[in-house]
């Protein structure tokens, strides 16, 4: 539904719908506008701006690009709470000056609540307890991704606070002149409240904690519950005496820099060695007797205070870090963090399933990991910044492309214009039941194609069975692909995928992957330097059926002078299946055998290549009718998926690339 920018009550009204319908059925509410939604006074029934939260909520700007969606308070009274297991999604808000006597200046999560920020600021709350920004409690689950939190302040926790056995998910996230007046500046755990285990808190991928000025506690960072810090950097302010305290819980530290010389990112570089009035920081840890810190190596600390003791930790060291022009502190050159981390996934203590170790992206937008020395491996830099390796995205990079280790697996990457390419990735399911696809619009980023959010398609069945109104676009995670050069033959470039784990949000538990793109297809016209045009270039691109959205095939005509085609549909008990053939063209006509996975292996780390065999399925004719049309027949020799012929109309256009005369 769509609410006015500055609509109170309609978002309130909004808000109360959504709840009605309940925890299980999303209510998608999106603002059309800029202007800020400001609230005076709170609602009686709830002490706070807005109704709590009890069904599943989602609320963002109509538009992607749009302007932040902007929520003001008064100082005098809470944004809203999370409660009964609602669900919450929060994306490209701008939260400032709300205030509670109790916990969650902005929000309170609360009995069962999940809830999701992306993308978003939270700017000058306060709380009188737990939370300047966002308290947890009563068994919530939280992921913030991508969101900064300034200025914030309470008791416990200045940015964020968890207890009562919640747990929190923190991804390229800034967290900068947060206060508290007992512990955790920026972030605290406290599991002494009577609560029979501990919080869980996942800091990865790439988080900033900085301060130019100093933090009223000895703790920036404080957790008394089990907490994973995994590529993140800790910058100090004026007089702090410690980053980091675990002083009754336990601390897993991967990929992280502690640097307690201050330094101003404004004046110049980290290994000026630029201090800041009137005093330096003490120490970077605090590693009491009551707590466990446990490095899991690859980390930087600008002294001895944190009890990093892994082959791989270097410590007394200048991280060597500068400005990148954003404001954040990057490696520069000759750095030990350049390149200084993991080329594979993470097992972090405590989870089944594998992470990126530093995340896709960092602060600036930058995909990761990068080859920042060009030697073929992408490994990590450590901390949340990456360094920019060499390539440029090209109208070349269009074709397919695999792991030679993963055979059976791979991406099909079409690049649009200078700024846009869409990704497929055909791969298998985690439980090894079947095959499974994905699908993502990406941004071209130097180097790289970013996909913010990766879609697998599910819900609907093969032929007759099929229904474009059942198909629901699953959200799997984000996803990255960086070329080095266009050639891109062994080892290739670099694909990294979130994949969406995480555990109390519905995931179909697809774990993150690393892997390699090297070339599989070369498409005509589509040179990796000025180009080689040919008449047939524009026949390249993906098709579909208007009246059967959710389905639809690939082209790929190859240098070779054959005709790839992969058909994406679903199978007939309402499974992904992909199916895929090679031809060589007759004129306008091209006929092939389509084949599929007769036996799979699954997504991940157990992706095993012996597992896959590819059958025969059936066949495929394409005959092209016009530059943007074309007829589609299949004929199926398995099963009783049967036969078709569909019209299919053009649904992307490769870059530089023009069609034959019809």
């Amino acid at each position: 539904m769509i609410v006015e920018a500055g609509d109170t009550d309609g978002l309130i009204a909004a808000i109360e719908t959504g709840n009605a319908n309940g925890p299980l059925i999303e209510t998608r509410i999106r603002i059309e506008g800029s202007t800020p939604f400001q609230f005076t006074a709170p609602l009686a029934e709830s002490g706070k701006a807005l109704p709590d939260v009890s069904g599943f909520i989602s609320i963002g700007p109509r538009a992607l690009g749009a302007a932040l969606l902007v929520l003001q308070g008064n100082g005098e009274f809470a944004l809203a709470r999370c409660v009964l297991e609602g669900r919450l999604r929060l994306v490209g808000a701008f939260v400032s000056d709300f205030h509670n006597t109790g916990d969650g200046g902005a929000l309170a999560l609360d009995q069962g609540c999940r809830a999701e920020i992306s993308n978003s600021t939270f700017m000058s709350n306060s709380s009188n307890g737990n939370g300047g920004a966002i308290s947890g409690s009563g068994g919530t689950l939280t992921r913030v991704f991508s969101s900064r939190f300034v200025g914030n302040t309470a008791v416990n926790g200045g940015g964020i606070n968890l207890s009562g056995s919640s747990s929190a998910r923190v991804e390229q996230s800034v967290f900068f002149a947060n206060d508290a007046t007992d512990e955790g500046c920026h972030f605290s755990q406290d599991s002494n409240r009577g609560i029979n285990f501990p919080e869980f808190a996942t800091f990865i991928g790439g988080s900033l904690f900085s301060d130019e000025f100093e933090c009223g506690v000895p703790y920036v960072f404080s957790s008394d519950g089990v907490a994973n810090l995994a590529s993140n950097t800790f910058i100090t302010g004026q007089g702090n005496d410690t980053f980091v305290d675990g002083s009754a819980g336990e601390l897993n530290v991967y990929g992280s820099i502690f640097d307690s010389e201050a330094f101003e990112l404004e004046s110049g570089s980290r290994s000026e060695r630029q201090p800041l009035a009137p005093s330096e920081p003490e120490d970077s840890c605090d590693d009491s007797a009551a707590s466990i810190f446990n490095s899991l190596g690859y980390n930087i600390s600008s002294d001895d205070t944190c009890p990093l003791d892994a082959a791989t930790d270097l410590v007394n060291t200048n991280p060597m870090l500068g400005n990148n022009g954003d404001g954040y502190p990057v490696p520069e050159p000759g750095s030990p963090a350049l390149d200084g981390g993991l080329s594979d996934v993470l097992v972090l203590p405590g989870q089944e399933l594998a992470v990126l170790p530093c995340g896709y992206v960092d602060l600036s937008g930058t995909a990761r990991p990068q080859d920042g020395n060009n030697d073929g491996v992408y490994s990590c830099d450590i901390g949340a910044m990456e360094a920019i390796g060499p390539g440029m995205v090209l109208p070349g990079h269009s074709g397919a492309f695999y792991n030679p280790s993963r055979d059976g697996e791979g991406t099909y990457v079409e690049i649009l214009n200078d700024t846009t390419a869409v990704i497929y990735t055909f791969s298998y399911r985690p439980d090894g039941s079947g095959p499974a696809w994905f699908i993502g619009v990406a941004e071209i980023r130097g180097n790289s194609l970013v996909v913010e959010e990766l879609l697998r398609p599910v819900g609907t069945s093969f032929g007759s069975g099929f229904d474009p109104t059942d198909i629901e676009f699953t959200p799997v995670g984000s996803m990255n692909m960086v070329f080095p050069n266009c050639i891109l033959a062994a080892p290739g470039g670099s694909v990294a995928y979130t994949g969406d784990a995480e555990e109390g949000f519905g995931r179909a538990g697809f774990e993150a992957v690393l892997t390699q793109a090297v070339r599989l297809s070369s498409i005509v016209g589509t040179g990796c330097g000025a180009g080689d045009p040919s008449p047939n270039a524009g026949l390249s691109g993906s098709y579909f059926d208007p009246n059967r959205d959710g389905e639809g095939i690939i082209v790929e005509w190859l240098k070779n002078g054959s005709v790839l085609v992969v058909f994406f549909t679903f199978d007939e008990n309402d499974n992904q299946l992909w199916l895929l053939g090679i031809g060589e063209p007759d004129g306008m006509t091209v006929t092939m055998d389509a084949l599929y996975a007769a036996s799979v292996t699954t997504w991940g780390r157990d992706f095993d290549a012996d597992e896959v065999s590819i059958e025969t399925w059936g066949t495929f004719t394409l005959t092209w009718t016009a530059c943007g049309t074309l007829v589609f027949e299949y004929t199926a020799s398995v099963g009783t998926y049967g036969s078709a012929t569909r019209n299919y109309s053009r649904l992307s256009t490769l870059a530089d690339t023009s069609c034959p005369d019809f």
